[in-house]
């Protein structure tokens, strides 16, 4: 696992910061100047039409300052389209300047990195998932101990109790002869049916 320090967190970030900027530069400058560079190439190009079609020099100039003002409203437009497309790629940028400053910083990719923390996420989720169900089944085990026990506790007092499917325990009440002569006859049929 990857553990940062706080000056490691803020010299990613610092570094993340500057090539963002340098790369933010360079390409809206190269944008910029690919823009600017088409442009004198149609000033040029009118230029050279006008040549050819030997206007005079109040003529050309006339000419290449209509070109200059079109170009100028036109160079304008595209210079904001290039500011555009440069916006847009910046969510693009700042994912891949930050995947390799934080390789170089680490030795690892962040995707990684990321992969690794939600796999554990995913795991302690589960994990606390297991422990709940084992929990609640503990609480079941522990309510079914507990009606044993007080089935127990009844029985020994002698309680009729019911058992599964609504049948009931025999009694565990120990009969006691009415008269002394039921006692006899009692013992008599118990030894009866022991030999037996």
């Amino acid at each position: 696992d990857v553990k940062l320090t706080e000056d490691q967190l803020d010299s990613i970030a610092r570094k993340i910061s500057e090539r963002l900027e340098r790369d933010v530069k360079v390409d809206f400058r190269a944008r910029a100047d690919s823009v600017r560079d088409e442009k004198v190439k149609d000033i040029e190009k009118v230029l050279a039409e006008d040549r050819d079609a030997r206007m005079n020099a109040i003529e050309i100039a006339d000419d290449v300052h209509e070109a200059e003002a079109v170009v100028v409203e036109d160079l304008k437009d595209e210079i904001e389209e290039a500011a555009t497309r440069v916006k847009d790629s910046l969510p693009e940028k700042v994912k891949k300047i930050r995947n390799e400053v934080v390789q170089e910083v680490t030795g690892k990719k962040l995707d990684e990195i990321e992969q690794k923390r939600q796999r554990r996420k995913e795991k302690k989720k589960e994990l606390g998932k297991k422990f709940q169900e084992m929990q609640e089944k503990a609480k079941l085990a522990a309510k079914m101990d507990e009606t044993k026990g007080q089935a127990k506790k009844s029985d020994q007092y002698g309680n009729r109790q019911s058992g599964p499917r609504g049948t009931r325990k025999p009694d565990n009440k120990i009969k006691m002869p009415e008269s002394p002569g039921d006692e006899a006859r009692e013992m008599e049929e118990s030894k009866a049916s022991e030999d037996k």
